[in-house]
């Protein structure tokens, strides 16, 4: 497999044109910039969380509505965000199913300084 990979030169533009094997893909790199989200990093979040619940479920062998159950969601919602069509969904929320599936889902803040918090979802 041959990768060769060139920036456009086009003012503006920060796509790169790769080649690989004699076919030509460009892009920005971020998918989900390319596709048009109006929040790519929100988007790249809820996709995480949403595909560690679908792992978590799989892991722990329950159907979607056991896992609804215990997160006091419809069974529709799990069956959606274990496809990751989470639209509609927080971040908060997600996080939320997460640990109540039983991970532990944290956020943490960087300081400048060095200076880090962190705080666990509950």
């Amino acid at each position: 497999m041959t990768t060769e990979t060139e920036k456009t030169g086009i003012p503006g533009v920060d796509y790169e044109i790769t080649e690989v094997d004699g076919v030509t893909v460009s892009g920005s790199g971020n998918f989900l910039a390319d596709r048009g989200h109006k929040n790519p990093a929100e988007m790249r979040a809820k996709i995480l969380l949403a595909d560690n619940i679908r792992v978590l479920i799989q892991e722990r062998g329950w159907q979607q509505a056991e896992a609804a159950a215990i997160a006091d969601v419809a069974q529709t919602d799990i069956s959606r965000i274990v496809r990751c069509q989470v639209r509609g969904y927080s971040v908060w929320k997600l996080a939320k199913i997460l640990n109540d599936l039983g991970a532990v889902t944290e956020i943490v803040v960087r300081m400048p300084n060095g200076q880090k918090e962190a705080i666990a979802i509950s």
